[in-house]
């Protein structure tokens, strides 16, 4: 088990060195959201306190393959990663207000190339860029879990509790 602040780092550098194939999932089964992220090889889980703060607190593992888990993302979702957007697509998506033209750029901009931060260039103010779309849902029920992912997920709860306390943060018991 890894810090969030470590495995964000390790799964950074993964992600620059091929940003393709991507997903990323957000589960929010219980007190703390469950954060799945695959490359299309190797699939981590991130046990976070809140995905609402800037400054989560957070514990998370690898779990194994991509394809013995492809289970735990929805395909139909495009691949996550840092796409471009032109200043004038945000600003023409604010003054039109239209939904059908929000649809519309947020579909072309979802085509188009994924790109690194290293890619990004700093002196362009034309351009912008989005990160995502990460498949958020709130399933009840942890049936997508194997036995072993289920132990896993008891003991990154367990661990998580006891960093958040080790932190001086209350717990709510009911």
């Amino acid at each position: 088990m890894k810090r969030f602040e470590d495995l964000l780092n390790e799964l950074s550098i993964l992600y620059r060195k091929n940003p393709f194939g991507w997903r990323v999932s957000i589960k929010k089964e219980s007190r703390f959201a469950n954060i799945f992220i695959t490359d299309s090889k190797n699939i981590w889980q991130i046990k976070l306190d809140s995905i609402y703060k800037a400054n989560p607190i957070g514990i998370g593992s690898n779990i194994g393959a991509y394809s013995e888990n492809k289970n735990l993302f929805d395909t139909k979702t495009p691949y996550y990663g840092l796409r471009s957007i032109k200043n004038e697509d945000i600003q023409n998506m604010l003054i039109n207000n239209d939904i059908t033209y929000a649809k519309l750029l947020i579909n072309e901009i979802l085509n188009r190339p994924i790109v690194t931060i290293d890619d990004i260039q700093e002196n362009d103010e034309n351009y912008g860029f989005l990160s995502g779309p990460i498949h958020f849902s709130q399933e009840s029920d942890k049936s997508f879990l194997s036995n072993n992912q289920k132990k896993l997920d008891k003991k990154l709860d367990d661990s998580l509790d006891k960093l958040l306390f080790r932190k001086g943060h209350e717990i709510e018991y009911l």
